[in-house]
């Protein structure tokens, strides 16, 4: 595939620093980079559907603060994720795809051998070598990529984290009583989960040093659905009634909104040096899909309602407020962005490493600037790990047309004319002027991780084009 244009130039990231008044250092080369403080809020199971910015399908949450980030922003309005959460997470912390770090499906504690890995290169720890350990960093809340090291219930701390407090399973055990980890502590806590999670990131953002990267991965609103705290959301129950599933989720969502802003609000004036980055580890969970939606296509389906997620950017980098970019963006982005947020050149400190990742700053700066990507692809393998495996269900779209493939055969779509995938163009055979769309697709569907192994090394540069 053709290589498309790299990270900005030094002279974007000099413009940026004087046009916002951000921090800034020399670089060995003499450079001008900035010092954004970054702010990763990943959500669990909050499809496009979910916030009222989004509101596909017509069902959202009450989703004040959300909403008003976008409207300060940039809201992607065609990204992807992976269709469950264990690849996305390790999608976001390594800019690779599952088939480079063998993480297809999610982990599994202990029945699945093979988890997230430590050589992999992750967002603190690429950016401890990209500005000479210049940031202070955390993680907050699910980590869901297994145990590594000597002591696995330092999993994150041994992926670079310095500071992480949350748990390491897919599921804590409930939220209100959980267990909970502390840098490899483990003991029993007990309030509401999504609270305590954003205050502890609060508490450790209140004396962190400047510049900082902050990594906020809610549980919420993931199953157990429920009833938050009534302080928290304003879904009002009736004695003797049991909401949805829908609604319930909605309350979950309106409640991690509330905290959201009670965490933005803490930043202070820091908030101006800070770039805020919002989205979700994949689409909604079927049982609380909403009315339109086919809940066989929720999450866990490589249709859009398992893999179109919300993305939004804010912060001092933004060239238009409250502005929807059209362009082809995938979760993968994340860690080129990040590097870019921190001045970090990937090619310099990451010459070795295969990388799918591509900065949305040029989005967030122009949010009509042409899509850096032809294509978006995601995958759902099994098992983990570079074995031979089978490739339950994968999919690959343009900036129109869709392809699915799954073991049972395949399904295309326009997605501009079908939005809800109802129709699959397939069945009554393709004319010629689709034809060529659905081989173009078919062919690039090919080009993405042939093999039951990572693809070899000395392709990073090219990887970063259409991939």
């Amino acid at each position: 595939m053709a290589t498309m244009e790299s990270t900005p130039t030094a002279t974007l990231l000099v413009l940026a620093c004087a046009l916002a008044g951000c921090g800034s250092e020399a670089s060995a080369t003499g450079e001008v980079v900035p010092q954004r403080n970054v702010l990763l809020i990943l959500l669990d199971d909050m499809g496009v559907d979910g916030p009222g910015c989004y509101a596909v399908g017509g069902d959202p949450a009450p989703t004040p603060n959300i909403d008003a980030l976008a409207a300060e922003g940039v809201r992607f309005a065609n990204a992807w994720a992976m269709p469950i959460c264990s690849p996305t997470r390790a999608a976001i912390q390594s800019g690779r795809y599952g088939f480079r770090t063998g993480i297809g499906d999610l982990v599994r504690i202990p029945e699945d051998g093979f988890y997230f890995s430590e050589a992999e290169t992750t967002l603190p720890e690429m950016l401890d070598l990209g500005t000479n350990g210049r940031y202070a960093h955390a993680a907050f809340g699910k980590w869901h990529l297994g145990n590594v090291g000597a002591d696995g219930k330092a999993a994150a701390n041994v992926n670079g984290y310095g500071h992480f407090s949350g748990g390491l399973l897919r599921s804590p055990g409930g939220y209100f009583q959980w267990r909970h980890n502390e840098n490899g502590v483990e003991r029993e806590r007990e309030g509401y989960l999504t609270q305590a999670t954003v205050e502890d990131a609060i508490a450790w953002l209140d004396s962190a040093p400047e510049p900082w990267f902050c990594y906020l991965a809610l549980h919420a609103p993931h199953t157990e659905h429920h009833v938050p705290p009534a302080d928290l959301c304003s879904l009002e129950v009736a004695e003797g009634e049991e909401p949805g599933h829908r609604e319930k989720y909605k309350a979950m969502l309106e409640a991690a909104d509330t905290m959201i802003g009670r965490l933005l609000e803490s930043l202070g004036d820091a908030r101006e040096r800070t770039a805020i980055v919002l989205t979700s580890d994949n689409g909604t969970a079927t049982a609380a899909e909403p009315p339109h939606a086919d809940t066989r296509r929720g999450k866990g389906s490589v249709h859009e309602g398992g893999v179109h997620v919300p993305l939004i950017v804010a912060g001092p980098d933004v060239g238009r407020s409250g502005s929807v970019c059209e362009a082809l963006v995938h979760v993968l982005d994340l860690f080129a962005t990040v590097a870019d947020l921190a001045g970090v050149d990937l090619d310099a400190t990451l010459p070795e490493v295969e990388l799918d990742s591509q900065s949305l700053l040029p989005l967030v700066a122009d949010p009509d600037a042409p899509s850096r990507r032809s294509f978006l692809y995601t995958e759902l393998f099994s098992p983990n790990g570079f074995k031979p495996r089978a490739r339950d269900r994968r999919a690959i779209r343009d900036a129109r047309y869709k392809l699915i493939q799954t073991r049972t055969g395949e399904e295309f779509f326009d997605l501009r004319d079908d939005p809800f995938e109802r129709e699959n163009l397939m069945t009554a055979g393709l004319p010629d002027e689709l034809r060529s769309r659905y081989e173009a697709l078919s062919e690039a569907m090919n080009e993405f991780g042939t093999g039951s192994g990572p693809l070899p090394s000395g392709q990073r540069n090219a990887s970063r084009g259409d991939r």
